[in-house]
């Protein structure tokens, strides 16, 4: 995860913290002279997720009884949980990936390239994207159409107005933005299965295996490859 507000393109490098892109560092084009070939973009429907238990979107129309105006909430029964919509999503990755890793590992063994960086490799933009995060049980969060003319709310219209109502135990919120990041993909230069038990440290630290790695004969390409990684 990482701020989505943030501006990335692929051939960004940075840090890693935990599942947070936290600091973009460069881009490998500009710093390295890596060349980057961007894959066309293809576009994709609406995309909705929903990670953690019991998470329930309820949507209520204008003019029922229980509200004068539509509005919408977003409900966590049970721990922290993500809420993400986005409307006409676009996709791109790059066509030449064998191409960086070979670059990227040859600058590694020149000691000119940080083995834990990783290098965004993929990226989806979006129209109106709405993220809730929370932080602990019984989370929620409401909200309310500001003009009574609006029936419904609407999470991938971007032009509606609306005011946050109620908001209890979220973490993050954002709210029918238009144009951002809302995900990426991610690469780094990662151990080979046959070589992952030079030392604890290095289940860490990339530098230190790969210096484990070289004290015992071993070349640094035969010990690691730049590959995606799970989960981004």
């Amino acid at each position: 995860m990482w701020p989505p507000t943030d501006r990335i393109q692929i051939g960004d490098y940075g840090i890693l913290d935990g599942n947070w892109f936290r600091k973009k560092v460069g881009n490998i084009t500009k710093d390295f002279g890596v060349p980057v070939v961007p894959s066309e973009l293809s576009s994709t429907s609406d995309q909705e997720l929903k990670i953690g238990k019991s998470v329930e979107v309820k949507s209520i129309a204008k003019g029922s009884a229980e509200n004068a105006k539509a509005s919408l909430s977003i409900n966590f029964s049970n721990g922290s949980g993500v809420f993400f919509k986005a409307a006409n999503c676009i996709n791109q990755s790059i066509d030449n990936y064998k191409e960086i890793g070979d670059n990227l590992l040859n600058l590694s063994s020149e000691k000119k390239w940080n083995n834990n960086f990783v290098v965004v490799t993929e990226v989806m933009s979006a129209g109106a994207t709405t993220i809730i995060i929370s932080e602990s049980n019984q989370a929620s969060i409401e909200i309310q159409a500001n003009s009574d003319s609006v029936p419904s709310i609407d999470l991938v219209n971007a032009n509606l107005d609306v005011s946050i109502v109620s908001s209890k135990n979220i973490a993050y919120n954002l709210f029918m933005k238009d144009g951002l990041i809302p995900l990426i993909g991610l690469s780094k230069i990662q151990k080979k299965l046959w070589h992952s038990s030079f030392d604890t440290k290095s289940l860490v630290d990339m530098n230190t295996f790969l210096d484990n790695a070289k004290e015992k004969g071993i070349k640094a390409n035969d010990a690691v490859y730049f590959g995606r990684l799970a989960g981004n």
